[in-house]
């Protein structure tokens, strides 16, 4: 094995087990918590999903085209099970609890919040990778600029991409 093989290796196991976990799993430990400092304080679902899902929007536009498939599987993944079993009782019943009978629909557009925030955590990081690898790039003389709206991450070097398990990963330089 050669030291690019064994480099882009290793970028292939961090991307899988330390990165995309942190960007999956971490957030939806924010949706929560934000959806419970939601019904705590009474704000109202309108304002917090029109908002949210607009900066959604914003960043689907700057992010690279090969991560936007990827943030809306993480909210839709987010969603699954769990969530609308478990939680969505437990934040109707922790509104009930807290401010009433009538304050039970508080505890409403908990999945919507839990979605939305993998997404835009996803999104982000895919706007950050893209930044990071045509920075990358422009050290290099052979290299162009290319990671945008409108081109995807295979682009970003001249030079063959390296793939492993079907995941672009970028050439490594000596």
């Amino acid at each position: 094995m050669s030291l690019a093989a064994a480099i882009d290796l290793i970028r292939f196991f961090q991307i899988v087990f330390v990165q995309l976990p942190l960007t999956s799993f971490a957030p939806i430990l924010f949706g929560l918590a934000f959806a419970v400092i939601r019904i705590m304080n009474d704000l109202l679902l309108d304002s917090c999903v029109v908002l949210g899902f607009g900066l959604v929007l914003l960043l689907t536009r700057l992010a690279p085209k090969s991560f936007v498939p990827i943030a809306f599987d993480s909210g839709a993944v987010a969603t699954g099970p769990v969530a609308v079993n478990f939680v969505l009782p437990i934040t109707t019943g922790m509104a009930i609890n807290l401010m009433g009978e009538e304050a039970g629909v508080l505890g409403y557009g908990v999945v919507g919040i839990i979605a939305m925030v993998p997404i835009t955590c996803m999104l982000i990081r895919g706007r950050n990778v893209c930044w990071c690898w045509s920075r990358a790039a422009s050290r290099t003389p052979s290299s162009t600029r290319a990671c945008g709206t409108a081109r995807s991450l295979g682009q970003v070097r001249r030079s063959p991409v390296p793939r492993v398990a079907g995941i672009v990963l970028p050439a490594a330089t000596p």
